[in-house]
């Protein structure tokens, strides 16, 4: 999880330089990453305990609670990427659906290169 984690914001971090740089904002890059480092640190931090309990409830078949626990679960990542979009949007000056745009981008890409290069090195299933 922390190689998955490392890698994303290392994705996260060559992907956001490439587009400011782009845009002609290069010299708010640094205060852009450590707010985006900053609120997915506090949001994985809310994000922990509240996906522990889901597993749990789950488990013993209280969708209702899942239910509950979940809307703070959501409520969590919205507020991540809503910080996210405004730091980005006062930043960089530039059209809602850009930001809109890159910010999807910067997760996609992130999301994939975390999941497929934490798995380097692991045992490929169906071959012994």
């Amino acid at each position: 999880m922390t190689v998955a984690s490392s890698i994303k914001l290392v994705v996260i971090s060559a992907l956001l330089y490439g587009w400011m740089s782009s845009v002609g904002c290069e010299a708010d890059f640094a205060s852009s990453l450590l707010v985006i480092i900053f609120v997915s640190l506090l949001s994985e931090l809310a994000k922990m305990p509240l996906s522990m309990m889901i597993k749990q409830t789950k488990q013993t078949a209280d969708i209702g609670q899942a239910i509950l626990l979940s809307i703070p679960y959501w409520a969590v990542i919205v507020w991540q990427y809503s910080v996210w979009y405004y730091a980005l949007k006062e930043v960089s000056q530039r059209a809602k659906a850009e930001v809109v745009t890159v910010m999807v981008a910067l997760v996609l890409i992130s999301e994939v290169a975390g999941s497929v290069f934490s798995k380097v090195g692991s045992p490929v299933e169906g071959f012994s």
